[in-house]
């Protein structure tokens, strides 16, 4: 009997049939399992890059079972069942990263070199979706299938906001949000996840049974020893399945106030980024940058999005937000900001106009996140969030294009105030020969100017081979063993993180 079968039989009672799947398939039918459509089963099995994960003809998928659960209790006996008959599990929450954290591939469908032995993709999608807020310290305590937004939306009607803003915010789950530890449009204001979750419970595999691990806490201050919780942020579900999560939220500002600027060359975007920094100080939310590509291509790709300096031509452009608790403080201060750059030729502002409401303050915010799902759209892409010192920041962009074939296009955009560079390379498939133009190229520049190969997407599948690059020998070394406490046997998400 396969592995595949033992867990199913295991599972019993204590699980709804309509919670597993396959495709069909003679496992499927001799385990009675419930059938679903190949092109249903890829839509779990592959990330929305079509990048990364399992194939429409893939043998392998007959071996992949599908578990869907619908309380948390079926989450516990999947997850139980699967350590103890020593299954690998993809955990998958909204499927929306960028790295291939979040789905199969063919090497973890093999065990001890026998190919069949199958594994589970656990999607956390229909868990119920549980949020309370602790209005008096303003701490949320939700179940990891909550939808971003659906928390976003919770804390909004209280008054409160969550430290954390994605493109992706209408499909990706707080679970996933936590295990990549995600960055987002607003880091320069709130920092780090790894600041804002005060506690989390997971599922491990500890001592190669399942282990539940509570480090809930819904405190700011928690001086007892090894923080645990922070490996699990960012671990990418490779150490176990988060459940619930304890987040620190913040007091919603009463003003919010932003900027569109077109600037005329990058040395001119590093001018005014320190403008900002020294004349709106405080009331900073948000500094983003776009080169002229990237907005070129979201108004060309996405019909709901246009550019707000049209008749402005202009290599860069950049975003800056305000957040405060005075309208009009933080209105006169924006005014005056764009007023000295507007007006001072050193600052190499082209154009620049300032959001008369919150409906256009979106609309600025549309456009920039319209960035890459245009790119998407356009045809393959190679996405790359690297972190570089600003003296790099844009000529690793310069050298990416001398690097590629004509019929490549290298775009770039980021979060410039924390030095994130999201650097895209569209082509017309993804292909061999590309890919050896731009890796391991791209990390070892980054690693020769001190950067960081993963910025915000975590590691995944992608970078898993070349986490050297970023971490020295004794660091991987004691995030192995730190891995083999927790998953001795490498059931969690293997092929993931560690490229063991």
């Amino acid at each position: 009997m396969s592995r595949i079968a033992s867990l199913v039989s295991a599972l019993g009672s204590r699980v709804s049939m309509r919670s597993l799947a396959m495709v069909e398939s003679p496992l499927s039918s001799s385990l009675g399992v419930p059938v679903v459509d190949t092109d249903e089963m890829v839509g779990y099995s592959r990330d929305w890059l079509r990048k990364y994960g399992l194939g429409h003809t893939s043998p392998s998928l007959p071996n992949l079972l599908l578990a869907r659960p619908s309380t948390y209790d079926e989450l516990w006996s999947i997850v139980a069942a699967a350590i103890d008959a020593k299954v690998p599990i993809c955990t998958q929450s909204g499927n929306t990263g960028l790295v291939g954290g979040s789905v199969p591939t063919e090497e973890e469908q093999l065990e001890d070199g026998q190919a069949g032995q199958g594994q589970v993709l656990l999607s956390l999608r229909r868990l119920p979706q549980t949020v309370s807020i602790d209005n008096a310290s303003g701490i949320a305590t939700c179940s990891a299938s909550v939808v971003l937004q659906t928390l976003m939306d919770r804390a909004g009607e209280q008054g409160w906001t969550v430290p954390l803003d994605l493109g992706a915010k209408g499909s990706c789950l707080v679970g996933g949000v936590v295990a990549t530890n995600a960055g987002g449009l607003r880091f320069v204001r709130y920092g780090s996840l790894r600041g804002s979750v005060l506690g989390l419970s997971a599922i491990t595999a500890q001592g190669g049974k399942a282990t539940e691990l509570d480090l809930r806490r819904c405190i700011r201050k928690d001086n007892t020893g090894f923080d645990l919780k922070q490996l699990f942020i960012g671990s990418e579900g490779t150490l176990g399945v988060i459940t619930e999560v304890n987040l620190q939220l913040v007091r919603t500002s009463a003003s919010v106030q932003a900027a569109f600027l077109g600037v005329s060359s990058f040395d001119a975007v590093l001018r005014v980024l320190d403008a900002a920094r020294v004349q709106l100080g405080e009331i900073v939310s948000a500094i983003e940058f776009a080169d002229a590509p990237s907005v070129d291509m979201a108004v060309d790709h996405v019909s709901t999005v246009r550019n707000p300096l049209q008749g402005t031509s202009a290599p860069f452009y950049m975003l800056i937000e305000t957040q405060g608790s005075s309208e009009e403080h933080d209105t006169a201060k924006l005014s005056a900001f764009l007023e000295h750059i507007l007006g001072d030729d050193a600052f190499g502002v082209v154009d620049g106009t300032m959001a008369s409401s919150q409906s256009q303050v979106g609309a600025f915010f549309e456009l920039r996140e319209a960035i890459p799902e245009a790119i998407v759209r356009s045809g393959a892409c190679y996405k790359y969030d690297i972190s570089l010192p600003m003296s790099a920041f844009y000529d690793v962009v310069e050298r990416t294009r001398e690097r590629m074939p004509a019929e490549c296009a290298t775009i770039a955009y980021g979060h410039i105030a924390d030095g994130n560079l999201h650097l895209n390379i569209r082509a017309p498939e993804f292909a061999p020969r590309y890919l050896e133009l731009l890796e391991p190229w791209i990390f070892e520049y980054v690693q020769s100017h001190n950067g960081s190969i993963s910025a915000e997407h975590g590691i995944g599948i992608q970078k898993a081979p070349y986490l050297s690059y970023a971490k020295p020998p004794a660091a991987i070394d004691a995030m192995r063993h730190i891995k083999q406490l927790f998953d001795p046997h490498n059931l969690m998400n293997p092929g993931k993180v560690l490229d063991l």
